[in-house]
């Protein structure tokens, strides 16, 4: 008869057994005093070892920094959107103009876009469109040139480009904007009326000018629409924890660029964010004229007249008389009635006002083609070529 040997011990309980031993051999160690031999070694050292008890219980968060106070009387920021799609790069042109103006009694906001392909007088010469500004000396440039059209003084800027803003998204956990346009031309549908907008869809609303009625003034409307949220949505947090909005604003401003505001300033405003509310926005656009061209390319003739009306009523921080209604607001092609603007400059031709090209509906199908009966649908009558006109006549008269 064959005799069988013991089955050896699997490998896992081997070592399990190993490393159980020496963790009791290391208590006992422990509780009778100082071992007698210390291990020495390249990944040894002289200094105890920490028990876990000894961890600290709680992580210290590191404190929001302390406020600082904004200046007195109006405050203009100009909010600039980069085009670029490098991370961390602030270059190319500027597709979001829009000066936010914070009213002396600060109880009042107003946003004014100016519409990129705006013609303006360029700093170093020449006329063109208002982002080839930004393109040729950087904000400092577009500073220069929208305080000349708009006649402000420029206090801070801020600068963001594609990924920033898709990150602010997502660090305010998304934002409620009032759409005014339906459109689906970004493969995304954005029905009319609040929107909820987070990440990767936050940007595509902003970009989005194809599919809406008059391109990229309609775009305008959403920039602003989409700022007067993120208003809205801060309010919301400092109403709810003030202190959690201290400690978001830090990472909020780290991915922006901010000339002259500083990190303390920007903490400081949260008890203005609490007592202001989409409510107190007023939004409107640099009025334009009509279209021309410049070198070539299209550009946004300004309206000179209501313009110097749009500035009259920044001086008082009340926009309330420039349009019947507040909110996000863009002018129609009816409210700008002077459809030819004076070719005074070298190289600019005026135009007249283009009427959008009438879009589909989203959600409504296309109406039904010529089909024949065995698909379900009515015949529909054939035309008549001058074939058939001449065999029906020959009939007729032979």
């Amino acid at each position: 008869m064959t005799r069988h040997l013991p089955r050896p011990l699997p490998r896992r309980i081997v070592l399990k057994g190993v490393s159980g031993a020496g963790f009791i051999a290391w208590l006992s160690a422990c509780s009778s005093g100082t071992p007698k031999s210390t291990p020495s070694g390249p990944f040894t050292s002289g200094a105890p070892l920490a028990l876990p008890t000894d961890r600290p219980k709680t992580r210290t968060v590191p404190s929001a920094p302390p406020p600082a106070p904004l200046p007195d009387g109006t405050i203009n920021v100009l909010v600039i959107g980069s085009d670029t799609r490098t991370l961390g790069a602030l270059d190319g042109r500027s597709d979001v103009i829009t000066l936010v103006q914070l009213s002396g009694d600060r109880k009042r906001v107003n946003m004014v876009s100016v519409a990129r392909d705006t013609a303006v007088d360029l700093p170093g010469g020449g006329r063109g469109k208002i982002n080839e500004a930004y393109a040729r000396k950087g904000p400092a440039g577009l500073v220069e040139v929208v305080s000349a059209l708009l006649d402000v003084k420029i206090t801070y800027t801020l600068e963001t480009n594609f990924g920033s803003w898709v990150t602010i998204s997502d660090l305010l956990g998304g934002f409620t904007v009032q759409n005014r346009f339906a459109s689906d031309s970004s493969k995304i549908y954005f029905p009319k009326g609040p929107i909820f907008l987070k990440g990767r869809k936050a940007l595509t609303y902003v970009r989005e000018r194809k599919g809406l009625p008059n391109g990229d003034l309609d775009r305008t409307e959403r920039h602003r629409a989409a700022l007067t949220a993120i208003l809205q949505r801060l309010h919301d947090l400092a109403v709810k924890d003030p202190k959690v909005l201290a400690k978001l604003v830090p990472n909020l401003y780290a991915q922006t660029r901010a000339n002259g505001l500083t990190v303390q300033q920007a903490v400081g405003m949260i008890p203005l964010v609490v007592s202001l509310t989409a409510a107190q926005v007023t939004s409107v656009m640099v009025p334009v004229t009509g279209f021309g061209t410049i070198n070539g390319g299209s550009v946004d003739l300004v309206n000179t007249g209501r313009t110097a009306e749009l500035v009259a009523a920044l001086k008082t921080s009340d926009l309330s008389a420039m349009w019947p209604s507040t909110g996000s607001r863009t002018p129609r092609p009816a409210e700008r009635r002077a459809v030819l603007a004076p070719a005074t400059d070298r190289g600019v031709r005026a135009i007249r006002l283009r009427r959008p090209r009438p879009r589909r509906r989203p959600g409504v199908p296309r109406s039904p083609r010529r089909r024949s009966s065995s698909c379900g649908f009515p015949e529909l009558p054939r035309r008549r070529t001058r074939r058939s006109r001449v065999r029906t006549r020959l009939r007729h008269t032979g």
